[in-house]
């Protein structure tokens, strides 16, 4: 008879009861990674109902793959997230319409109470959503990983199949990239109008 996995048991350990076929273990890995992997597709699709989709589909995939999962030095965490990063690719390949705005519950409620502040955290939302997209997807993925997972430079490499340095220097290309991005109205106004996915 399985042992209920409890929330004191190791990654590891839940890993090797999932890939054991225990649905009750695989169950904890979704608690403790579905945050983060809806995190990730949200930024990068920008769609709550589409977030949704993806993020069960991306366990669905992992729940099928769990039992020819094969640590090789990295955590499941990584695994999860190149899964629910090729869904992601695999979507948004599909779908070519308008990206919708960021949902107005994704904000502190406190400051919805001045409409020109909302407007201008919209605004500068969808500027850093647009800034972000356009950089190389390697430049991309280090920056979300990194600034809206909060994931560490060995996590993230980990995540990309890359080297340590290789991410620092994919993350200082980014954010250098960035800076001159969001520091120039001109490019701003290019980058708007060749990505009207806003």
């Amino acid at each position: 008879m399985p042992q209920p996995p409890g929330p004191l048991l190791s990654i590891d350990t839940l890993v090797r009861r999932a890939v054991g076929g225990e649905r009750e273990a695989f169950a904890e890995i979704y608690e403790r990674y579905v945050t983060r992997i809806y995190r990730y597709i949200y930024f990068l699709t920008g769609s709550a109902p589409d977030v949704e989709d993806l993020t069960a589909q991306t366990f669905l995939q992992a729940w099928r793959r769990i039992q020819r999962f094969e640590p090789r030095g990295y955590s499941v965490g990584p695994w999860l997230l190149r899964i629910a990063h090729n869904v992601t690719v695999s979507h948004l390949r599909r779908r070519h319409k308008e990206r919708q705005g960021i949902p107005l519950d994704y904000r502190d409620p406190g400051r919805d109470a001045d409409p020109a502040l909302r407007l201008e955290e919209e605004s500068d939302a969808d500027r850093l959503r647009v800034a972000i997209m356009s950089l190389t997807p390697i430049e991309r993925d280090v920056i979300i990983l990194r600034f809206v997972d909060g994931l560490s430079y060995a996590e993230t490499a980990e995540a990309l199949g890359r080297k340590v340095n290789a991410v620092r220097v994919a993350q200082w290309r980014a954010l250098t990239h960035l800076r001159g991005i969001l520091s120039s109205p001109e490019k701003q106004e290019i980058l708007v109008t060749r990505n009207p996915r806003r």
